[in-house]
């Protein structure tokens, strides 16, 4: 079981595109929305990157999706098929993670295939 910040796809298009912590503080930040949590653990909304309808309906059913994630100091920035739909300031020190592992996870259900490709992982 891992701890930590998830970025989310799921074709019932429920959360793709939110950052979630999982085993923590759940939902962070929905798709479209740039949070910053500060060290007294308030969320203050920085503004609206895009509306979370028009960001919806972007995971690609039967193709290759693209996650690409920057997660530099406090900020991470999730970018979904080339489109950025979640950022995140977590100043929070009690609760945040500035390292860790990388997981990939699978939640329990109907029979489904999961594959994954071109994975890179670089150092900032």
């Amino acid at each position: 079981m891992l701890k930590g910040y998830q970025a989310d796809a799921d074709f019932g298009d429920r959360f793709t595109g939110n950052i979630h912590e999982e085993r923590g503080r759940n939902v962070i930040v929905s798709r479209g929305q740039a949070v910053r949590i500060t060290d007294d653990q308030q969320y203050k909304n920085l503004g609206t990157i895009a509306d979370a309808a028009q960001l919806g309906g972007m995971l690609k059913t039967n193709d290759w999706n693209q996650y690409h994630i920057i997660g530099r100091g406090p900020m991470l920035m999730q970018f979904l098929n080339g489109r950025l739909v979640a950022v995140l300031i977590d100043e929070d020190t009690k609760n945040r993670a500035l390292e860790g592992v990388l997981g990939f996870q699978m939640h329990v259900g109907p029979p489904f295939k999961v594959e994954f490709r071109n994975i890179w992982y670089r150092r900032l």
